[in-house]
């Protein structure tokens, strides 16, 4: 039997820099798990400590092994694996960054496009500190929820002077906050009404779809009243969401 010789610590750090700090059997790395250096041909069946027969293993690979060879070409296909997946991840990662570039390029257009209209409607400029806020805004409220709340902010505090503008300006904001409230309790009441209604009417009623529908078709008083005059000319459940289906295409 050959006589085992210890593995320096010099070569034993080079086969873990050369794997990556990988076991090459099971893909953990450290420090999640001890990792020792293996053989792949077993000194029991002449393997020696030349680093081209040595392999990074964690600790419960190498004992589970034991002295069973492990043929080159098994290592070399299970680098080649992690080669391949590595090889995906780094496509992976920069499509996701080209979607994240995108994305903060379709959160600039929009910050101007903000800017652009406050500017044109006041004469009145827009500092790097106001865009920045814009940028939050856009992160709690939709453009057309900003441009519509502009327009009430502009109309109801701007005079023609920088002091209005500044405040205009700063109300944006609590107006979008407002009236996404308003829009809440305004649906609110409307699925109160139509689910008492069909209960009124004796009828079977899916409170949730009821709630789906008038939360996520429903946008304005004018939909809201051809919603009624849905549940109005209904007589059953099948029915009235037949004529939702007609009316406003949301399906459930």
């Amino acid at each position: 039997m050959a006589k085992r010789k210890s593995i320096s610590k010099k070569i034993r750090f080079e086969v873990f820099k050369r794997d990556k700090f990988t076991c090459q059997y099971c893909g953990r790395s450290a420090p999640d798990v001890v990792l020792e250096v293996d053989h792949i041909r077993p000194v029991s069946k002449g393997g020696t400590n030349d680093i081209m027969n040595l392999v990074t293993s964690c600790m419960e690979c190498n004992r589970g092994k034991s002295d069973k060879e492990l043929s080159d070409d098994s290592v070399v296909k299970k680098q080649q694996q992690q080669i391949k997946e590595l090889s995906e991840r780094r496509e992976q990662l920069e499509m996701m960054l080209k979607w994240r570039e995108s994305l903060r390029n379709i959160e600039d257009d929009c910050v101007e496009k903000i800017v652009e209209t406050f500017t044109a409607y006041t004469g009145c400029g827009v500092s790097d500190h106001g865009r920045m806020r814009v940028k939050k805004w856009l992160k709690k409220f939709s453009i057309e929820e900003i441009l519509d709340a502009m327009d009430i902010s502009i109309t109801a505090y701007f005079d023609n002077d920088e002091e209005s503008c500044e405040e205009a300006f700063q109300k944006i904001p609590g107006i979008c906050y407002n009236r996404k409230n308003q829009n809440s309790d305004y649906r609110r009441y409307y699925c109160n009404y139509i689910i008492k209604a069909m209960y009124g009417k004796g009828w079977y009623c899916n409170e949730k779809v009821v709630r789906a529908f008038v939360y996520n078709a429903v946008e304005s008083e004018e939909d809201f009243e051809l919603a009624k005059r849905c549940l109005k000319e209904a007589r059953h459940w099948t029915m009235f969401w037949n004529f939702v289906e007609q009316n406003f295409g949301y399906c459930r």
